[in-house]
């Protein structure tokens, strides 16, 4: 099912909230800005102080897909290896798969560590994979954390096989986790078979002041609990 063609709604007889029931696909139009926005957000929220991108050899494959599984594998013999040279580190990460223009992967990576030497990352890689082009670059603050997702995150949604999109480790989020708010309004989210345009115009056609943000999640109440509120 597509995500235009549900809505969820929590709601009581005066108010309620509503919000597109999201298919969470990059190939979708309405959800692919939201998932770059999402990972934008969890790249930010391990506060790395370092990013890396990984190389591959295209010589040594026969397809793109093979040398997307290895990078993987190679990205998890790279970190045991830099877990062994400094032993009281435990490395957290975000891994990001970026295609590019000829259809060869890249690993892009931000990480919580010491700094790394570049010509001991390349020896490293070229040991590990045969390809010994590799970066490596300082952050210093979260925009330039931000920077770098934003930029490699947005080029190509591409998935390659055998591979996620991108991926963490357990302990990458350092972040301060704020709390969901806790809707009180009806006692379950329910699925509505109708998109959230229709919702709106039917909420509104009831007498319901609504408000939206820019993620499409509007909130309803009716107008005499919107005046009491004003006051």
């Amino acid at each position: 099912m597509l995500c235009s063609e549900a809505t969820l709604v929590n709601r009581s007889a005066d108010r309620g909230h509503a919000v597109t029931l999201r298919c969470k696909r990059w190939s979708c139009h309405i959800c692919a800005p939201l998932c770059r926005r999402e990972v934008i957000r969890k790249g930010k929220a391990g506060n790395p102080n370092a990013f890396i991108t990984l190389t591959c050899n295209p010589a040594l494959y026969e397809c793109a897909d093979d040398a997307a599984r290895d990078l993987k594998d190679g990205w998890v013999a790279l970190r045991k290896r830099i877990k062994r040279r400094w032993p009281s580190q435990s490395i957290p990460f975000m891994a990001v798969f970026e295609r590019t223009k000829r259809g060869w992967p890249h690993l892009h990576i931000l990480v919580r560590a010491p700094w790394i030497d570049q010509k001991w990352l390349s020896a490293a890689w070229k040991e590990i994979t045969g390809a010994f082009i590799v970066d490596i670059r300082k952050i210093d603050n979260e925009g330039r954390a931000a920077s770098y997702v934003a930029k490699y995150i947005g080029k190509d949604p591409h998935v390659f096989t055998g591979c996620k999109r991108w991926w963490r480790s357990h302990d990458y989020d350092v972040a301060s986790k704020e709390k969901e708010p806790f809707i009180t309004f009806g006692s379950r989210w329910e699925e509505v078979r109708s998109p959230l345009a229709t919702v709106k115009r039917n909420l509104q056609a009831q007498g319901f002041y609504i408000t939206e943000d820019r993620d499409g999640f509007i909130a309803f109440e009716r107008w005499f609990v919107h005046v009491l509120k004003e006051k």
